[in-house]
């Protein structure tokens, strides 16, 4: 028969056990944490984008027609998003290029920013008659 001091170290855990098993269970639960919040910003962030990428698109649908679009900067707001449109003409004509098409080259560019700190930008070009 067992002595009752024996019994009572061959049963349980020792409080060094119990601290170890804490701490595995504490580094566990914050490494699942980080990944939690790594997934919430990540999805914050292309949520930011889709509304910058609406608004661009619904800036680029509301430009001016083309007879009525001029060189310059205009700016405004659009869906709570600041735009800048820089318009130039594209003098630039690659070598054995049209010399009078009867069109002008125009190069639109479009920055769309929003409150956050995040911006889009896009660029193109659009003809138009003289």
């Amino acid at each position: 028969m067992m002595s009752p001091d024996a019994r009572a170290g061959a049963c349980g855990f020792t409080l060094i056990e119990a601290l170890v098993a804490l701490a595995l269970l504490a580094a566990g639960l914050a490494a699942i944490g980080r990944l939690g919040y790594g997934a919430l910003a990540a999805a914050r962030r292309a949520e930011d984008r889709l509304e910058l990428t609406f608004a661009t698109r619904a800036a680029l649908t509301a430009l001016p027609d083309r007879r009525a679009a001029r060189d310059g900067t205009t700016s405004g707001q659009i869906l709570a998003d600041r735009w800048r449109l820089t318009a130039a003409t594209f003098r630039d004509l690659p070598a054995g290029g049209p010399v009078d098409s009867g069109w002008i080259a125009q190069v639109l560019e479009l920055s769309v920013s929003d409150a956050k700190g995040g911006s889009v930008a896009v660029q193109t070009v659009r003809l138009r008659r003289p």
